[in-house]
C-alpha cells in the first residue's frame, strides 16, 4: 500500500462527487442570497436602436431610439432581506452537512485503509503458515515411510496444508476486496 491514510483522505476530499455537489449547492445558495439583496438596490438599464424603413412618404427613413430605465425598490416589506436570510441559512446548513460528510468520508477511508493493511499482513502470515504446513507434511511422510509415524499423522498434515492454503487464498481475496473498498471510499471508482 503506497499511500498513507491522510493522503488518501485528501484524495477522497477532491474526488468524492457528493462532497462536490454539496459545495456547489451551498455556493449557489449564497449567490442567490446576494442576488436577492442586490435586487433592493438601484437598477439601471439603457438600450438603443436604429431602424431603417423604405418608405417614400417618410422624409427621414432612418429611426433612432434611446431608452433609459431606472428602478429602485425603496421598501418591499422586508421580503428580499428575509429571502436572503433564508437562503443564507440553507447555505449554512449545507456547509454543516459538508463538514459532516467530509468527516464520514474520512472515517470510511481510514477504515478501508486499515482493512487493507490488515489483509496484507494476513497474506504474509498465511504464506508462512503454508510453508510450515508443507514442511510438516514432508516430515509426516518421511516418518510414515520409515515406519515411525502413522497414516493419521499424514492425513492430519495434509488437512493442515489444505487449511493453510485455503487461508492464503482467502487472505488474497480479502486484499483484493479491501483494495476495491478503498478505491470506492476515495472516489476512484
Amino acid at each position: 500500500v503506497q499511500n498513507n491514510a491522510d493522503e488518501l483522505i485528501a484524495l477522497a476530499s477532491e474526488q468524492r462527487s457528493e462532497l462536490q455537489a454539496v459545495a456547489h449547492k451551498s455556493n449557489a445558495l449564497r449567490h442567490q442570497a446576494e442576488r436577492e439583496l442586490a435586487a433592493t438596490g438601484p437598477q439601471v438599464g439603457a438600450a438603443g436602436g436604429f431602424s431603417y424603413l423604405e418608405n417614400r412618404n417618410l422624409t427621414h427613413p432612418d429611426i433612432w431610439s434611446v431608452s433609459l430605465l431606472a428602478e429602485w425598490t425603496l421598501f418591499d416589506g422586508g421580503i428580499a432581506r428575509n429571502k436572503a436570510a433564508s437562503l443564507q441559512q440553507q447555505a449554512s446548513a449545507l456547509a454543516r452537512l459538508q463538514r459532516d460528510l467530509r468527516s464520514r468520508i474520512a472515517l470510511q477511508v481510514r477504515q478501508a485503509w486499515l482493512n487493507l493493511q490488515n489483509a496484507t499482513d494476513r497474506i504474509t502470515v498465511a504464506e508462512t503458515s503454508v510453508e510450515q504446513a508443507e514442511e510438516n507434511l514432508k516430515v509426516a511422510l518421511d516418518r510414515y515411510r520409515k515406519g515411525v509415524g502413522t497414516n493419521t499423522e499424514v492425513l492430519d498434515a495434509q488437512t493442515l496444508l489444505a487449511q493453510s492454503r485455503n487461508n492464503y487464498f482467502v487472505a488474497n481475496y480479502d486484499v483484493a476486496l479491501a483494495r476495491v473498498m478503498l478505491d470506492r471510499a476515495t472516489g476512484s471508482l
